[in-house]
């Protein structure tokens, strides 16, 4: 499987990395994931107010690690796959 992020941080300290000092996104990545907001607007034919959800791509830099990150992969994907459905 590789090496365990140990070993990796180890080996990047041996290179002259400074680990410690980097950005968690540098060191564990980052994620583009859709976002759900309530967007508000009016119904042009009767001018009442509407509140809509929209959805839009938002930058994740704080990812989770271990098993919170299997539940938050599992979550996108439970999102995506109800948005597919209803396009």
């Amino acid at each position: 499987m590789g090496l365990s992020l140990t070993d990796k941080a180890a080996f990047l300290r041996q290179e002259g990395v400074d680990v410690d000092g980097m950005p968690r996104w540098q060191s564990r990545g980052y994620a583009v994931v859709w976002e759900r907001y309530l967007k508000e607007g009016h119904n042009t034919m009767t001018g009442e107010k509407t509140t809509t959800e929209r959805r839009r791509l938002a930058v994740d830099l704080e990812l989770p690690e271990g098993p919170d990150y299997d539940a938050y992969l599992l979550r996108l994907l439970d999102d995506d796959s109800g948005a597919r459905r209803r396009n």
